[in-house]
């Protein structure tokens, strides 16, 4: 009578031996502390910069009815102005789609995070008048040339809406 291979599995009082497997221990405590400093990494982040625009600040989560958003700062040669060049046009092109009825907040901010100028802009569902935009794709243009800040001071341009 043959015996089955798996006949010692199931006799009675037999028990297998658990072998220790120190190097996967260690290995699951590596993974653990790179896992730990991977995920520190993304809370200790304070801010997102995309083309020039903050997003967010300390930490918290940014929510915004703009699906799209670029900002163009030109300049205007003025001799008088430190460098030569002020701000001249501040341009905020997206897709106000969804924001019926939302103020845009726009902020020059210099390299410390001080605000230089801040303006804001409503947006309407039709027939924009002077300070809004109509809902949908759209620039806004505001001329800021009669501040004149010096265009090397622009740091950095927030956009927030409410």
């Amino acid at each position: 009578m043959s015996k089955s291979p798996l006949a010692g599995a199931f006799a009675e009082g037999s028990t297998p031996e658990k072998k220790k497997n120190k190097k996967g221990a260690a290995l699951l405590i590596i993974a653990g502390i790179g896992l730990t400093a991977s995920v520190g990494g993304v809370f200790a982040a304070n801010s997102i910069t995309i083309n020039d625009v903050e997003f967010g600040q300390g930490v918290s989560s940014t929510g915004s009815c703009v699906s799209s958003l670029t900002t163009t700062l030109t300049q205007a040669y003025d001799p008088a102005i430190t460098d030569n060049f002020k701000a001249d046009d501040v341009e905020i092109n997206g897709d106000y789609t969804g924001c019926t009825g939302k103020t845009v907040n726009v902020d020059l901010r210099d390299s410390s995070g001080t605000s230089l100028l801040n303006f804001t802009f409503d947006v309407v569902s039709t027939s924009p008048g002077a300070g809004e935009i109509a809902s949908g794709v759209g620039t806004y243009t505001n001329n800021v040339s009669a501040s004149n800040i010096p265009a090397g001071d622009v740091d950095k341009i927030t956009v927030t809406t409410e």
